[in-house]
């Protein structure tokens, strides 16, 4: 008996959660959890791959996952409580050491992820993590650091404009095109009612074209 869509979520979650409170301040990159161990003895097949197809985890070999950056900061968002002061707090050491490395500069620099645990005093699985799904972007909105490309893990590009607001240029855009789409399908929505009522003249016209006309082709009919 297949088990229904809610139970399905149910279960993907209760692991999600599991894995998360697994992983604490460890780095997603190099934490494997295997789906054969006892401990998930009792967890749903279907739910590790329900964790893969939304991108939560990722698939290596036969039974290892790991957590993708996207799927550490959503469980984070569910389970880890990111209004927390103890939280902010972190958040906020990793921020400041970022902003005072860019600070007074023209460009963007880059800065050893070493160096950034340390002056910080993070843990460095919880720090590479944060900058692995962009945390601060995520939760306060403001352009955020990232690893430099074949770097990941060593070396943080910090951009000059880290830490401001990020702003949306095309927001009013978008408004609009959103506005024009409704008004589009209200009017898709009156076209069979227009169609109709610009045709049914017509139609009636031949109507009574085709009555007029019947008894004059039989009546001529007859006379020849």
């Amino acid at each position: 008996m297949s088990l229904s869509a809610e139970t399905r979520r149910d279960h993907a979650l209760a692991l999600l959660n599991l894995l998360y409170a697994k992983l604490g301040d460890f780095p997603i990159d190099c934490t494997a959890f295997d789906r054969a161990e006892a401990a998930y003895a009792a967890i749903q097949n279907t739910s590790w791959e329900e964790l893969v197809s939304e991108c939560i985890l990722t698939k290596r070999g036969r039974s290892l996952y790991f957590f993708t950056a996207k799927g550490w900061s959503e469980a984070l968002f569910l389970y880890g409580n990111p209004s927390d002061p103890s939280f902010q707090q972190r958040l906020g050491k990793l921020s400041k050491v970022l902003k005072d490395r860019v600070k007074g500069r023209v460009d963007s620099v880059l800065v050893p992820f070493d160096e950034v645990t340390t002056d910080s005093g993070l843990p460095p699985g919880w720090a590479f993590n944060a900058i692995d799904a962009h945390l601060i972007c995520r939760i306060h909105g403001r352009n955020d650091a990232g690893w430099l490309e074949g770097a990941r893990g060593r070396l943080i590009e910090v951009p000059r404009d880290f830490g401001l607001l990020e702003i949306d240029l095309f927001a009013d855009l978008r408004s609009e095109n959103m506005t024009l789409t409704e008004t589009v399908e209200r009017m898709e929505d009156c076209i069979p009612i227009i169609a109709v009522a610009s045709v049914l003249p017509l139609l009636q016209l031949v109507c009574r074209g085709s009555t007029s006309t019947g008894p004059k082709r039989s009546q001529s009919t007859l006379a020849a």
